[in-house]
């Protein structure tokens, strides 16, 4: 898995959790962002539909259970 951020290591860990085997390649910066910020979590991307909207704060309010895991591996992550 290349990268080391909260995507890279959403894969790796789902990977894992399949029984494969994979090796992450990164920029060890713990709690850090890579400058692509491929994985961007906005907390407000402006004016949605009342829908989308209801989605949006669902997925947000998930969020620190969904980073939990991960924070095992990278303690730095928010």
């Amino acid at each position: 898995v290349i990268g080391d951020g909260v995507v890279g290591l959403s894969t790796a860990l789902q990977l894992a959790r399949s029984g494969l085997r994979c090796h992450i390649l990164g920029t060890r910066q713990p709690g850090a962002a890579s400058s692509a910020a491929a994985g961007l979590l906005a907390p407000n991307i402006g004016n949605l539909a009342p829908d989308v909207r209801a989605l949006f704060r669902a997925s947000l309010a998930l969020y620190p259970q969904y980073l939990a895991p991960l924070q095992a591996l990278d303690p730095g992550l928010a």
